[in-house]
């Protein structure tokens, strides 16, 4: 995304212009533009959807994503009018950025329209954006922020997924949405995917042990955190970090004694999962791996940890690190983030395969 000064962002610029210049294909998009998508009048945003299909796929697709980096820095902006008509672009990245960019705007009718697009959108990814985003209604609900019955409808949806025959991606990000529910049957659905042979699975499954909240987990997360492969270390460090578990703060402090032969992303997960765990000695070993820390991005995080740390050391709620409800989105090309009324069959529940995503045949 280009630079723009926000000086001469403050003027206005008449939207027609605007439109002019997003049909303009011989001239990159200026980015002292992108603020006018934000709060868009009725009158603006019909005239944008009147061209929007005229606008060159890819242009729409990178639109998106750089009204996605602004309204991650600047809370006052207010996209959703675009984003929630680019939910029926044609262009699957489109839809899935649009998906991204309404996480958090918690409305019903996004809730209902992501639980459609979860099960009949033709695209993978898209599928795997809804599934994601629907868990953000899940932690409201339990919350009572949000509605109980749409709340028992997503887990509903979410859990027919789960034990569908869609692709093992979708899947998982439902699960790891799903996680959020405090409903007695989710664990089993959880403890299915930690004891799969999948790599994959096993690491969603450590994903939605983290996100639960559920201290029943730590056992599991425990036998987890020397892994022989990083990314599934990486995940049960965050996790203990997520569940503060105070049996992982010895462990995680050895770990870093060693932290030049850690992968980075071990690494890094250890240093905040201690921030949040806090405790003797965390301290003194995030100052000493400060000291020693030769880089200056991983030495902002560590840092950021020591003041979350004092947060945690006087008994507050963690400060720095708070994890957000959603995981975060996986590129699209790169595959390297309530249900009183329904409960788990007994008699299927220790027989459901998550490889081929239905019940065994007995």
């Amino acid at each position: 995304m280009q630079d723009y000064d926000q000086e001469e962002n403050n003027r206005q610029i008449p939207f027609s212009e605007v439109i002019e210049a997003l049909l303009n294909n011989q001239q990159p998009f200026p980015a002292i533009m992108l603020p006018s998508f934000s709060d868009l009048s009725e009158e603006n945003l019909a005239a944008l959807q009147t061209i929007w299909l005229q606008i060159q796929p890819q242009r729409r697709a990178a639109l998106l994503e750089d009204l996605d980096e602004i309204q991650d820095r600047d809370t006052l902006s207010d996209f959703s009018s675009l984003s929630q008509f680019a939910l029926e672009d044609p262009l699957p990245k489109v839809r899935t950025q649009a998906i991204d960019m309404l996480w958090d705007w918690p409305q019903k009718q996004l809730a209902r329209q992501f639980m459609r697009m979860l099960e009949n959108d033709p695209d993978e990814n898209v599928r795997a954006a809804a599934a994601t985003a629907l868990g953000n209604y899940i932690y409201l609900g339990e919350l009572d922020e949000f509605p109980s019955d749409l709340s028992v409808q997503i887990v509903e949806t979410l859990v027919r997924v789960i034990k569908g025959k869609d692709d093992k991606t979708v899947r998982m990000r439902a699960l790891e949405s799903v996680s959020y529910s405090s409903n007695e049957a989710i664990p089993a659905l959880i403890q299915a995917a930690f004891q799969d042979s999948d790599r994959e699975w096993l690491i969603s499954a450590l994903f939605a042990m983290g996100r639960s909240g559920d201290e029943a987990w730590n056992p599991n997360v425990l036998s987890c955190l020397d892994h022989s492969v990083p990314e599934v270390q990486a995940e049960a460090v965050r996790a203990a970090g997520e569940l503060e578990i105070q049996e992982a703060r010895q462990p995680l402090i050895d770990m870093l004694e060693e932290y030049e032969t850690l992968d980075d992303n071990v690494r890094i997960a250890a240093v905040v999962s201690l921030s949040r765990i806090g405790g003797e000695g965390v301290r003194q070993s995030l100052e000493a791996m400060l000291e020693e820390i030769n880089d200056d991005e991983e030495a902002d995080i560590i840092s950021a940890a020591l003041e979350n740390l004092d947060f945690v050391d006087l008994g507050l709620l963690p400060g720095m690190f708070d994890f957000s409800p959603i995981r975060p989105h996986e590129d699209d090309e790169d595959d390297s983030d309530y249900l009183e009324d329904w409960e788990l069959d007994d008699e299927n529940e220790e027989d459901w395969d998550l490889d081929n995503g239905a019940e065994e045949d007995e």
